[in-house]
């Protein structure tokens, strides 16, 4: 709903009381945190807090939300928040599709009570929802009547598993029996957060225990381009990243006026934490899958690093292990802090957390531990020390978070591979470089 005190959209969520929340708890328990600050502050969450990961893979909170609206509409204390909000869907059944919102491994989407249930409740999200129109993908040269550049996200891929999984709909019952060994190649960015689509196997190899998958996952082109935040997922689009991301000379790509911000261009290539959070991103929903009902030895997911192996294994043995030992050093100091001075939200909004278990999720990948994720490149041993990173902390007197961020450095894709903005430009529609952007000019806001 929109706040006018505060001048910014929160959500809108049923109103919960003890009895409902320990029925959620039950079957999501890493949820309590979420939910009793939604107990304390009765009907509204703000954004600011629910909109980043917070420790959890993404689709466990998803569940997580779809099951609790699910017990408020059985138990009817979802009523309430209809007569006192000013939410703009009209009817709490229109709540009982939100389980059909959480799969989005779904093949071709979600059905068309979904549509028109999201344009009711974010009527105001114009940039979002307008793409649904059939207008809006006939504009040619992405520009519209009055000659504003238009953005389409650039190209749409499904991924290799959902791909799999509407085949595997359409496919005889009775032979899926047969099925032995199935192969998944994911190297491209594809849509509706690829990496949580494991979860649509677990029904199938639950009736076929003999069925083994292998989902393969491209470094470079799927897992360092994923989007791993809630926030700008409403407004990202390839080809903004593309235009923010300045060339290895430094030399800046000129924004096109309908820019809707004004931030500081993007590095020319990727952030070593944006990649360590990436790849933990894949393998933290990977890891998921086993507390979900996926049957041991069923399913296997291998981080490819292709022609770059060497590279990734310098980036996982000198960025991703130390992002998982600084978590680890992070926590100990939180935990040396006194209660009444931490916030839980707050703690895991810094950009060295990343999640709940990543350091230990690395380790076993950096001993072979790991049975359900596998590296096609050299992971380990690990060589780094909690204690050692610890001391060379104390010695720069800053806040960690501050100490974390000057150790911030930029990964390029190694030869044979493209350049980091070439692959960036490989999920834009030919179309979009018809236009010479580089010639466009700077929006500002204060243009608006």
């Amino acid at each position: 709903m929109w706040d006018e005190e505060f001048n910014r959209q929160e959500f809108s969520i049923p109103l919960l009381d003890e009895v409902t929340l320990k029925s959620a708890l039950c079957d999501y328990p890493k949820m309590e945190p979420y939910l009793r600050v939604a107990l304390k502050c009765e009907e509204r969450i703000n954004d600011s807090k629910f909109a980043h990961d917070l420790g959890l893979p993404p689709s466990y909170k998803y569940r997580a939300l779809a099951h609790l609206v699910d017990t408020c509409v059985k138990q009817e204390t979802v009523q309430k928040i209809f007569r006192q909000s000013l939410i703009l869907c009209v009817h709490p059944r229109n709540l009982s599709i939100s389980t059909a919102l959480v799969t989005p491994w779904l093949h071709p989407g979600a059905p068309p009570e979904a549509f028109k249930l999201m344009r009711r409740m974010y009527v105001g999200e114009r940039a979002v929802f307008r793409r649904l129109t059939r207008e809006y993908w006939e504009m040619p040269h992405h520009v519209d009547k009055l000659l504003r550049n238009q953005f389409t996200e650039g190209k749409y891929r499904f991924s290799a598993a959902a791909a799999a999984l509407s085949f595997f709909k359409v496919f005889p019952w009775e032979l899926h029996q047969y099925l032995r060994r199935i192969v998944l190649h994911e190297n491209a960015v594809s849509v509706a957060r690829p990496e949580c689509h494991g979860l649509g196997f677990i029904p199938l190899c639950q009736l076929n225990p003999q069925l083994r998958i292998e989902r393969r996952v491209d470094i470079w082109r799927t897992v360092f381009q994923t989007i791993n935040d809630e926030s700008p997922s409403l407004f990202f689009s390839h080809e903004r990243q593309w235009l923010d991301t300045p060339n290895l000379d430094g030399t800046p790509t000129r924004r096109p006026r309908n820019y809707y911000r004004d931030d500081q261009p993007l590095p020319p290539g990727l952030p070593s934490h944006l990649a360590t959070h990436r790849l933990g991103l894949w393998i933290m929903e990977a890891l998921e899958l086993k507390d979900s009902g996926m049957p041991p030895g069923s399913f296997k997911l291998v981080l490819d690093g292709g022609p770059v192996s060497d590279q990734c294994s310098e980036i996982f043995r000198t960025r991703v292990q130390r992002g998982a030992v600084w978590q680890e050093a992070y926590t100990r100091i939180l935990d040396k802090t006194a209660p009444e001075e931490r916030d839980w939200f707050q703690e895991r909004r810094a950009p060295c957390y990343y999640f709940d278990g990543f350091p230990e999720a690395i380790l076993d990948l950096a001993n072979q531990r790991c049975d359900i994720v596998e590296c096609s490149f050299n992971t380990g041993p690990s060589m780094w020390d909690v204690e050692q990173e610890l001391s060379r902390f104390r010695l720069s007197k800053k806040s960690f978070v501050d100490w974390f961020a000057e150790q911030e450095t930029i990964l390029h894709p190694d030869p044979p591979l493209p350049k980091w903005r070439d692959l960036l430009a490989e999920n834009i529609l030919p179309q979009f470089f018809d236009h010479d952007y580089a010639q466009t000019p700077i929006y500002h806001t204060a243009d608006l």
